[in-house]
């Protein structure tokens, strides 16, 4: 059972609902609560969900990615698919680091709350290149704006990180 209100164009509900296809109006197939915060599925209208928690397993959706730019003198910067501001694979196919290279992560959009304005990035090597990476000498420095990894010595060819951003209150 779950008391809730909202307002959707053309009609409005507020109440107490025992399953989510009580509610009233749009057949509700799908309800998510958070804070402040209700996101929904309907079968008349969709409404995009950025953050679901399912089984105790979170998912983060974003329709436009990140950048990720490099100073390797070659190489392909990437992101594997399903990245986001939150998480994700930033991959430099091709390219071998020397010290003092960067990869950069530049969000979609800009961490502007205090305290989030400076998110904590937890990273880890996804493959040996980048494994050598972060044993040899490997930082990040995150800002409101993305994050930056910088090699402290060469490493290996194509290195590739999983990141995840965590803004702190």
């Amino acid at each position: 059972m779950t008391s809730l209100s909202y307002i959707y164009p053309n009609a409005s509900f507020t109440g107490t609902v025992n399953k989510p296809t009580q509610l009233p109006v749009l057949n509700v197939s799908k309800l998510s609560v958070s804070k402040a915060t209700i996101s929904f599925t309907t079968d008349n209208a969709t409404v995009e969900e950025n953050l679901t928690i399912n089984n105790g397993f979170i998912s983060v959706k974003q329709t436009t990615l990140p950048v990720v730019t490099t100073t390797f003198g070659a190489g392909t910067p990437s992101l594997k698919a399903g990245s986001t501001d939150v998480a994700g694979q930033v991959t430099v196919t091709g390219g071998t680091p020397a010290a003092g290279n960067t990869i950069t992560v530049t969000y979609h959009t800009v961490y502007t709350t205090v305290p989030l304005s400076q998110p904590t990035v937890v990273f880890t090597a996804a493959n040996e290149s980048a494994a050598a990476a972060i044993t040899t000498g490997l930082y990040c420095i995150s800002s409101s704006t993305g994050f930056k990894f910088t090699f402290v010595a060469a490493s290996g060819i194509s290195p590739k990180f999983n990141y995840m951003t965590i803004g702190l209150e």
